[in-house]
C-alpha cells in the first residue's frame, strides 16, 4: 500500500505543480495562490486529524513545522517564480534534484542501504539533469537564464527542507499530519503577510481568481502530501522520494499538450534518463 500511496502523492501532486504554472501564465499574484493553497491545505490536514482523533500539539511538532512550513511556502514561491522565467517542460525535472539530497541524508544520517541498482538511478537522474541544463540554451523559449537557475537553485533547496523535514520528523516518531497542519499554518500566516502587500482593490476580480485557483491547488498538494506522508511511514525514504519527484512527468506531459512546449533531442533523452532513473529507483 505505500508503494501505491507514494504514486498517487506523484500524480496528485503533479497536476497541482501544473496549475502553479497555470496561475504564472494568467499573471495571478504569488501571493494569492499561495494563500488559496495553504489555507485549502491546512482545513484539510486539521479535518483529517480531528476525523482520525490524532490532534496534538508539542515543541517537536512545531519545530518540525516550522522547517516543513517555511521551506514549503519558499520553495513554492520560488518554483512559481521559476516558472514565469521559464518553460515549465524543463523547470519541472529540474526541481526534482532535491531528491538526490533526501535519499543522501537517509543513506548518511539513518543508515538506508542502497543496491548497485539504486545508485546506477541515481547516476541516471544525475546525467539526465547534466544534459538538461547544458541544452536548455537550446529551448526556442526566451529564458533569462541567470535568474531561471538562481530560482531553481533556490527551489531545489528549500523543497529539501520540506521533505527531508518530513523524513526526520517521521524518524523522531512524530505525527507528520500534525507538523503538516501546523506548517501549512505557517503557510497561510506568510501568505496574507504577502497578500496585504500586494492588494490593490481595482484588482479584486483578479486576486479572487489568484485564490480559488490557489484553493484548488490546495486540495492537490495536501492529498499529495498526505499520501506521502503515509507512504514515508511505511516505507523507505530512498525509495518513496525518488518516486514522489515522478510527479515531473505529470508537468512535462501537462505543460507539452496544453502550452505546446517544445523540447529538442537532447532535452528528451535527458527527461528520459531522469524519468527512468525515479521509476527504477523504487
Amino acid at each position: 500500500m505505500w508503494l501505491t500511496a507514494a504514486f498517487f502523492s506523484a500524480f496528485t501532486f503533479g497536476i497541482g505543480g501544473f496549475l502553479m504554472k497555470v496561475g504564472a501564465e494568467r499573471k495571478y499574484t504569488t501571493a494569492d495562490l499561495m494563500l488559496g493553497l495553504y489555507a485549502c491545505g491546512s482545513l484539510l490536514f486539521l479535518s483529517t486529524l480531528l476525523y482520525t482523533h490524532n490532534f496534538y500539539i508539542n515543541l517537536h511538532v512545531i519545530s518540525f513545522a516550522l522547517l516543513v512550513g517555511l521551506g514549503s511556502f519558499y520553495g513554492n514561491v520560488f518554483v512559481y517564480k521559476a516558472y514565469t522565467t521559464g518553460p515549465a517542460s524543463l523547470t519541472a525535472p529540474l526541481i526534482n534534484l532535491n531528491i538526490i539530497l533526501v535519499v543522501m541524508m537517509s543513506v548518511i544520517f539513518y543508515h538506508e542501504v542502497l543496491t548497485w541498482i539504486q545508485y546506477l538511478c541515481i547516476f541516471s537522474i544525475l546525467l539526465g539533469v547534466s544534459i538538461l541544463t547544458s541544452s536548455a540554451k537550446k529551448t526556442t523559449v526566451k529564458i533569462n537564464f541567470k535568474l531561471w537557475f538562481f530560482y531553481i537553485a533556490l527551489a531545489i533547496l528549500l523543497i529539501f527542507l520540506r521533505e527531508g523535514g518530513l523524513k526526520i520528523a517521521q524518524e523522531n516518531q512524530q505525527n507528520n499530519l500534525a507538523v503538516l497542519f501546523f506548517g501549512y499554518s505557517l503557510g497561510v500566516i506568510l501568505a496574507l503577510g504577502h497578500s496585504l502587500k500586494t492588494f490593490k482593490l481595482k484588482s479584486l476580480a483578479l486576486h479572487i481568481k489568484g485564490t480559488s485557483l490557489g484553493l484548488i491547488i490546495g486540495v492537490f498538494s495536501a492529498i499529495g502530501m498526505g499520501l506521502l506522508t503515509y507512504a514515508l511511514t511505511k516505507g523507505p525514504a530512498s525509495v518513496v522520494v525518488p518516486i514522489f519527484s515522478t510527479r515531473s512527468f505529470v508537468i512535462i506531459l501537462l505543460a507539452v499538450l496544453i502550452y505546446r512546449e517544445k523540447l529538442n533531442i537532447l532535452q528528451l533523452l535527458s527527461i528520459g534518463l531522469i524519468i527512468t532513473g525515479l521509476a527504477f529507483i523504487g
